[in-house]
This record gives C-alpha cells, sequence and structure tokens, in this order.
C-alpha cells in the first residue's frame, strides 16, 4: 500500500511540475534599415560602393565600381512586390593599352656538344 501511495504522489509531482504551454507572440515586424559604405584606395586604383535602403518590403540601392577598362559602372535598383530592377550605367570612355608585335629572339646556334657526358 505505501508503494502505491508513493507511486501516486510521484505522479502527481512529475504532472503538477509541467509547464502549461503558451504560443509566443507574434513579435515580426517589416525589416527597416540603412546602410553603406565605400572604399577607395588611390595607389592601387581601387574605388567601389555601396548604399542600401530598407522600409518594410521596398527596397533602394546603389553601387558602383571601377572596371578594368577605366569605366565606372554604376547600379541604381530597386526590389519590391514586382522584382528587382536594376539600371545599370557606365560613366567615362574604355581605354584599352595598345599591344605591339613583340620581336622574336633568336638565340646563335649551336654546333657541336659543348661540355657533354662522358
Amino acid at each position: 500500500m505505501i508503494v502505491i501511495i508513493s507511486a501516486l504522489l510521484a505522479l502527481a509531482s512529475v504532472v503538477s511540475c509541467r509547464p502549461d504551454y503558451h504560443p509566443g507572440a507574434n513579435h515580426y515586424s517589416p525589416p527597416n534599415y540603412n546602410f553603406g559604405y565605400a572604399v577607395s584606395d588611390p595607389y592601387k586604383g581601387t574605388n567601389f560602393g555601396h548604399s542600401e535602403s530598407r522600409n518594410g518590403y521596398d527596397t533602394k540601392g546603389h553601387y558602383f565600381v571601377n572596371l578594368p577598362d577605366g569605366r565606372v559602372q554604376e547600379v541604381s535598383y530597386v526590389a519590391d512586390a514586382s522584382g528587382y530592377h536594376p539600371v545599370v550605367t557606365y560613366k567615362g570612355g574604355a581605354h584599352h593599352p595598345s599591344y605591339g608585335h613583340a620581336p622574336i629572339a633568336h638565340g646563335a646556334p649551336v654546333h657541336g656538344v659543348v661540355g657533354g657526358y662522358h
């Protein structure tokens, strides 16, 4: 009888310790942010940057980068419920290096074996 009472008391203590489940409140809010950065290194010619702002589901941004041919590529974009809409522009003119023909080097002819193996 003591064993049964002990088992019932143990079961009652376990059941009473179970926490009640309450689903958490929805703390979701649409994202809002602004950011931007830029990198400029005149020695290496590095120049690029990006800025973006978001208000709910509407995002607007702009980025730019120096291209190897000397132009600057700029992209302005809008991303919303209808998709991603970039507008790409280029500033400056492309400068391509002129390549000439390299002179052909001819070695002196070698006759016979000089310092060969024995």
